[in-house]
This record gives C-alpha cells, sequence and structure tokens, in this order.
C-alpha cells in the first residue's frame, strides 16, 4: 500500500512548501493507509489543517489530527 501512498505524499510536501513549512519544522511517515506529517507545536498543524481544507487534497483526502506523544500529527488517509 506505500507506494500508493508516494504521490500523495509527494503532494503533501508541495503543499508544505507553498504554505511556508522549511522541510526541517516537519516529520513526515508513510503508515499503511495513510500519510502523516509531525510538527512539534500543535499551531504548525492547524497552519497546514487550513491550507489542506483549501486544497485540491481536501476532495480527494479526508484529514485527521491525531497526537503521537509531543507531536502533534496531520493525519491524511487517501479516499480510494
Amino acid at each position: 500500500m506505500e507506494s500508493k501512498l508516494v504521490p500523495l505524499q509527494e503532494k503533501v510536501k508541495m503543499l508544505l512548501a507553498e504554505a511556508g513549512f522549511p522541510e526541517e519544522h516537519y516529520i513526515i511517515k508513510l503508515g499503511e493507509d495513510y500519510v502523516c506529517v509531525m510538527f512539534d507545536i500543535k499551531g504548525a498543524v492547524d497552519y497546514f489543517r487550513n491550507d489542506f481544507v483549501n486544497s485540491e487534497l481536501e476532495k480527494d483526502c479526508v484529514y485527521h489530527y491525531a497526537q503521537d506523544g509531543k507531536r502533534h500529527c496531520a493525519m491524511i488517509y487517501p479516499c480510494y
């Protein structure tokens, strides 16, 4: 399933760059059926959510917030 997520991962990276996030401010992980973007600050994940909602990804994916220890995560699930 991860190979199907690589194009989504690239779209998420482009959205992060367009939103002005430097690469050192987030970590991207591929899960079994999702792309996870991890931030240290809750405000960053909230800011990213607004960009996600206003992007093309919003039509094809589901956004979910989660917390993993001290990291704040944007979980992006594709709608296949």
